[in-house]
């Protein structure tokens, strides 16, 4: 860089002209390299240095330092003419240019802004389309849902025939048959014609007026399809209850310990073992969900005191289920050693002693009692179905 000589404006080493005041800097360097070439007035010759003519040894400071300054008439009356067109196009050159850059930088800024808004727009199409996707997609999910609901409900209700809230599930021995023989069995299920019946030897003491008699006594049982009341339906299982009294066992064989303790007793284990694998089929048995039964799971169990509380207006088993069934002599199975009309509850926690809950049913009313845990008295199942095992 380098500085303009009038008005001190730092200028590029190349620039030909001041941008600020139009002065001819290459002009202005030509005629100082001219005026720098000292010639001896004396004999003309060249002086490079000193101030002695090295030819005649003329001293030649006294003549530069009385020389006068050039003027502006050395450059010609067209000078500031020249600079004037100069600089007017060297501005409108530079006007030129900031009006493109401006307009350049317009441009930029408006396809910026217009690019923006377009991705905003792709933006906001793109959230639209999720969002209606996902409705769609939960209105997709609701029809099948709904249609899945119809469905399980319909085939709940035709393989289980459903009817006046009840069910028909599985089978059992139940009524008392009469004038039915079989020879060649023992204890146990056989079959006489087409039918099947559970065949059941006691022995028992009968009284006499005179103490007592050793006596025998065979009963058949038909097995019939279990009925079941619904206590609870939902879209994915149902909670049922057995009709009737469907057997009369002992809670425990024993009074020794925690008798009442459910998780522990002979009860439990019959109906998750003999009456579960008696009862129903293998298939039948894929539709019985397992339940948690005092952080135990078990597929089938017996209402607790809080059960019966709950559904008590529904766990009524018929009073003639007392009367008709399981019963070889035509009383209270007495041949069960039952009292009378009793089935047996559970406690929801642990229990301790021998006392267990029951129902004395007698006549329409259920009042909560309790029983030794040895005793026969009535067992009322219940269970879930899984009605997603049905899809």
């Amino acid at each position: 860089m380098k500085q303009c000589p009038n008005c001190q404006a730092s200028v590029s080493d190349t620039a030909k002209f001041c941008m600020l005041c139009g002065f001819n800097i290459k002009k202005h360097e030509e005629e100082q390299t001219q005026t720098q070439q000292i010639f001896c007035p004396e004999c003309g010759t060249k002086i490079t240095m000193g101030t002695f003519c090295p030819e005649c040894g003329y001293n030649v400071s006294a003549d530069l330092s009385n020389q006068p300054m050039p003027t502006a008439d050395a450059f010609g009356d067209d000078w500031m003419s020249s600079i004037d067109a100069i600089t007017t196009a060297d501005v409108e050159r530079e006007e030129a240019a900031r009006r493109e850059a401006e307009e350049r930088e317009r441009a930029r800024i408006a396809a910026e802004e217009a690019a923006r808004r377009e991705a905003e727009e792709r933006e906001r199409q793109r959230v639209a389309a999720e969002e209606a996707a996902r409705r769609e997609a939960e209105r997709q999910e609701q029809i099948r849902l709904e249609a899945l609901k119809k469905r399980r409900n319909a085939l709940f209700a035709q393989k289980f025939q459903k009817n006046d809230g009840k069910i028909v599930f599985g089978s059992w021995q139940q009524s008392r048959a009469n004038n039915v023989s079989a020879s060649g069995y023992g204890n146990g299920y056989c079959t006489v014609g087409s039918k099947k019946y559970y065949r059941n030897t006691i022995n028992y003491k009968k009284k006499k007026l005179v103490g007592y008699a050793d006596v025998s006594s065979t009963s058949y049982f038909e097995v019939e399809p279990i009925v079941w009341k619904i206590l609870l339906e939902t879209d994915e299982c149902a909670l049922v209850v057995a009709e009737e009294v469907l057997d009369y066992r002992q809670f425990r064989d024993s009074d020794i310990g925690n008798a009442a303790d459910y998780i522990n007793s002979d009860l439990r284990k019959w109906l998750n073992g003999e009456f579960l694998n008696n009862a129903f089929t293998e298939e039948e048995r894929t539709y019985i969900r397992t339940t948690e039964i005092q952080y135990n799971y078990d597929k089938i169990f017996i209402p607790s005191k809080e059960d019966y509380n709950k559904y008590s207006y529904q766990i009524r088993p018929e009073y003639s289920s007392y009367t008709g069934h399981r019963s070889t002599d035509g009383t209270y199975v007495s041949d069960y050693y039952s009292s009378s009309r009793t089935w047996w509850l559970r406690y929801s926690t642990s229990a301790s002693g021998t006392k267990v809950p029951i129902i004395i049913y007698g006549y329409g009313s259920g009042t909560p009692s309790t029983a030794e845990a040895r005793y026969r008295d009535g067992v009322v199942p219940m269970l879930y179905i899984d009605k997603t095992k049905l899809d």
